[in-house]
């Protein structure tokens, strides 16, 4: 995911996992989403308002190939998908990621990220 500094964000998501009971397997082929920041959503919780937090929310479209190992059947999901979350001046974030086919049902999954530590510019000598 990326947050510009116009207040766009653009994101994907993919994923590959199994189920134990039924034995399936899902693949997330697709998981694109784009939208906006919103600095007038002021975050809160049990410890009070915090004015850094900064909100985003988004939409886009996803595809999953579903394989069920007991029916030996294979199916395409496709739907809508919103991410939602809090970004802190840390660069860390949380939310989420709402996804519905036929927007009746839905399924949430709750993320967070922390920024990646990167090494300076000039960690890596080069040798002739």
């Amino acid at each position: 995911m990326a947050i510009h500094p116009d207040g766009t964000v653009k994101g994907g998501w993919s994923a590959d996992y199994d189920a134990i009971s039924p034995r399936i397997h899902y693949l997330v082929m697709k998981g694109d989403f784009k939208g906006n920041t919103d600095p007038s959503k002021m975050y809160g919780d049990k410890e009070g308002e915090d004015p850094s937090k900064l909100y985003f929310i988004t939409k886009g479209k996803f595809l999953i190939l579903e394989t069920n190992f007991e029916t030996n059947k294979v199916r395409k999901i496709v739907g809508n998908i919103y991410v939602v979350g809090w970004l802190s001046p840390d660069l860390s974030a949380f939310g989420r990621v709402h996804v519905t086919p036929d927007k009746k049902t839905q399924k949430i999954y709750e993320w967070k990220a922390v920024p990646e530590k990167r090494m300076p510019f000039n960690w890596l000598q080069l040798k002739r």
